[in-house]
């Protein structure tokens, strides 16, 4: 986790230049307490479903197309931009960027080209996808706030899809809620360094731009800053802008 202060370049700030920081805040997450245990429920949850993603091609995918592969760039690396074009192997960093991408693209493009033995199937598939994808945006949740919003977010996505969940969903679901939930906390040192670093200035005109790597996310953030005590004492303000 990393916090970039800029308080002396802002006119390189406004061309968005990398480095227009005067200083970077290193903040270590919790390596105890529950957040590390979360996150591993979360990890969990993904391997769960990869499992049954890789049983449901394996039982009810034509056989044609059963065969694996990837794509690879012109040197043969595989990275985050790598292109996926038959079910393969989730990546075990589940927490990266090349994650989001694998299931993005096996949601948006694989599954639907691919011919499965009966239509069942190919919703189940793309049930397990949309979970994926789901616990993924909530691990960057968990990254960017606590498990708090983290478990929020996912207890929300998975109740607008209650009503059409298979049984192995809603089963594994009700599983892992009751574990999730046991495990919330709002500590986040990333926001308890940026509470102290608006803390620390004083000024009455003081201004704070903070970027945010979604639009959910900084509207969340403004909340949890407009709700914070300690801001609140000092009267700080917090809106959320976007498409700056």
């Amino acid at each position: 986790m990393v916090i970039s202060i800029v308080r002396k370049h802002t006119d390189e700030l406004r061309r968005y230049l990398p480095d227009a920081c005067d200083d970077i805040c290193f903040c270590d997450d919790h390596k105890t307490g529950n957040r590390p245990l979360f996150l591993a429920r979360l990890c969990s949850l993904l391997e769960l479903c990869e499992k049954k993603l890789e049983e449901i091609f394996s039982e009810s995918v034509l056989k044609s197309q059963q065969p694996a592969s990837i794509s690879t760039n012109e040197r043969g690396d595989m990275n985050s931009h790598s292109v996926f074009d038959k079910l393969t192997s989730a990546p075990k960093v589940k927490t990266s960027q090349t994650y989001l991408h694998w299931v993005i693209n096996h949601l948006r493009r694989i599954v639907p080209e691919t011919t499965f033995c009966d239509d069942n199937s190919k919703k189940q598939a793309i049930e397990i996808l949309e979970t994926l994808h789901d616990v993924y945006r909530a691990i960057e949740l968990y990254q960017d706030f606590s498990t708090v919003e983290s478990f929020k977010y996912l207890k929300q996505q998975m109740a607008t899809r209650e009503g059409f969940l298979s049984e192995f969903s809603r089963h594994v679901w009700k599983e892992y809620y009751g574990q999730l939930e046991t495990l919330q906390s709002s500590d986040n040192v990333l926001i308890s360094e940026l509470v102290q670093q608006l803390l620390s200035c004083s000024s009455l005109d003081f201004r704070a731009i903070i970027f945010v790597r979604t639009r959910m996310g900084a509207s969340i953030l403004t909340s949890i800053l407009n709700s914070h005590p300690d801001l609140m004492s000092r009267n700080y303000k917090a809106e959320f802008i976007s498409d700056i």
